[in-house]
């Protein structure tokens, strides 16, 4: 498309929403001028995202709610807004779908063409394998004959088809034909393509839907401008989406950080159109602050809405943006520390997608080739530790508490409280034996010195491993772990077992021990109990 650089200017900031009746979210239009990293801040702020548009009803929503007379920027390219569709430039995937299919990285095998997959004029999602066995990304419309795949259990069959068609009519041909176009698992799967298909080049089931929503809605719909052939990266790096409500809120690629207006969302679909002049990124903080994000536009009725909002006005940003950078361990943090001196991340030398961290700059980050071999950090996930203490009562008859079968029903028991008490999860919960090999040890008191009766078995019981928590006891003293020496023979538990009364048919015979004490000393335990059920604030070892 052709377009002129220009310079926009703040407006009065002002606001309209509307509510779509037949889905569960509002289009908020924003006429203060954002680019698109600012408009999905402000959307996340104020609404829920930048819009999102799943159908021709949205559309035709969105071209109502449009005000053009409040989109209208200095330069030209007026009219149009950010909605929250983005390029995620990686997110390359088989064309067979069945996850049965594949074992643990198998999806993964790449085979690139040095220099590939490199996305010319933003219209190469599919890929081709070459004679030499070497993958190419190419347009999906490219004629070329596929290699389809018959799977059966573990044995796949490879299947060259002697007629050229596009990556799409290749992918219909070997679903109703076959299993689906060919899925290239390892090494040796590629050198049978390669040895099949005789010199030439050949589609296999390898493309990539880059455009995804800000809101990560799961969105297909899709309304680009045709004229122009839009996406078509016609400046490169245009990776957000602005609709064109001059042209029926059609959509074009452009650079993130033009400012426009733009288009929030709220889950009950309401639209506000904020009139100051923003860049995409200080649009999406003003949504978010003021709303909840930018709009995320997902039919044509959302559309349809926002354009009836803007009518005199050209352009407005919407929450479509790409943001390709991705953490392995799929962590969402957003937290970025680039830098800035040398404009990174630059891909100076082409293919720098990984990341180091230069500790000789404050630890700034700089995108490198992942080949370079380099010094490296790992991290694990925080572990918290506690070991706790259950006493238990003689009494008389009494089980043989080192029976494991007794041992096991106190261990279904403590695993059932901590269900019970919601504890449960990511909880280990195990017994910790003594050196000579005995879970149990009898613990002398001054009362089993004077009198025979009262004997006590004391477990230093079992360990809770639990990431990301702390529990501990906490006696009337304040001080974690500490048992009431002025009550020797009173039992005591890191969890809580219910009383007799409450629910017998949790507790066994021999542990009615509880019942018979005095009821002060039940109270006394189920208090101390309590506390350690209850979650306590402590650091965590990370």
């Amino acid at each position: 498309m052709d377009r002129n650089l220009l310079w926009i200017f703040a407006a009065a900031g002002l606001c309209l929403c509307a509510v779509n009746a037949h889905v569960q979210r509002r289009y908020h239009f924003v006429y203060d001028f954002m680019n698109m990293t600012e408009a999905q801040s402000y959307c996340r702020e104020k609404y829920s995202d930048l819009a999102t548009v799943e159908s021709e009803e949205d559309m035709e929503l969105l071209r109502n709610m449009a005000d053009l007379s409040r989109m209208t920027y200095p330069g030209g390219n007026s009219d149009r807004a950010w909605i929250g569709l983005y390029d995620d430039i990686s997110s390359w995937r088989w064309s067979l779908l069945e996850r049965s299919f594949y074992k643990p990285g198998e999806t993964e095998f790449r085979n690139w063409w040095p220099g590939e997959p490199n996305n010319k004029k933003g219209e190469e999602h599919c890929v081709e394998l070459y004679d030499n066995g070497q993958w190419n990304d190419d347009s999906c419309d490219t004629q070329l004959q596929p290699v389809c795949c018959d799977v059966t259990g573990s044995d796949v069959t490879f299947v060259l088809i002697n007629t050229s068609m596009s990556w799409t009519e290749a992918q219909s041909y070997c679903r109703n034909h076959h299993t689906d176009l060919a899925w290239v698992k390892n090494t040796t799967d590629n050198q049978r393509v390669k040895d099949l298909v005789s010199g030439q080049k050949v589609w296999i089931g390898l493309s990539r839907e880059s455009w995804k929503w800000s809101d990560g809605s799961q969105s297909t719909f899709r309304f680009w401008k045709q004229e122009s052939k839009e996406p078509n990266n016609n400046f490169e790096n245009e990776t957000c989406v602005s609709a064109d409500f001059s042209s029926s809120g059609r959509w074009e690629d452009w650079n993130c950080d033009y400012k426009r207006t733009f288009v929030c969302q709220s889950p009950n679909v309401t639209f506000v159109l904020i009139t100051d002049d923003m860049t995409w990124t200080e649009a999406q903080s003003y949504c978010r602050e003021h709303y909840t994000d930018l709009a995320s536009v997902r039919n044509m009725a959302e559309n349809e809405e926002i354009k009836d909002m803007i009518p005199f006005l050209n352009e407005v940003w919407i929450g479509l943006y790409r943001e390709s950078w991705k953490w392995f361990d799929g962590s969402d943090s957003t937290f970025r520390d680039w830098n800035l001196g040398f404009s990174e991340p630059n891909n100076l030398y082409s293919k720098e997608s990984c990341v180091a961290a230069d500790f000789g700059n404050s630890g700034k980050w700089e995108d490198w080739p992942c080949g370079y071999r380099r010094a490296f950090i790992c991290h694990t996930a925080g572990i918290t530790k506690q070991v706790f203490r259950l006493s238990v009562q003689k009494m008389s008859p009494s089980p043989d508490l080192r029976d494991p079968a007794v041992m096991e029903d106190v261990f279904e028991q403590l695993q059932q409280k901590l269900k019970d008490e919601g504890l449960n999860e990511n909880i280990e919960l195990s017994w910790r034996k003594q050196p000579d090999g005995n879970i149990l040890q009898k613990v002398e008191t001054k009362e089993e010195e004077e009198e025979e009766e009262g004997m006590s078995h004391d477990s230093p019981l079992h360990s809770v491993t639990r990431p990301g928590q702390n529990l501990h006891t906490q006696d009337d003293s304040g001080s974690p772990g500490h048992q009431d020496t002025a009550d020797p023979g009173q039992p005591e538990s890191s969890l809580s077992l219910p009383s007799p009364q409450q629910c017998p048919a949790l507790v066994p015979s021999w542990l009615r021990i509880f019942s018979s004490t005095s009821s002060k000393r039940w109270a006394q335990s189920s208090s101390l109990l309590n506390q350690v059920n209850s979650p306590q604030t402590a650091p965590i070892r990370r």
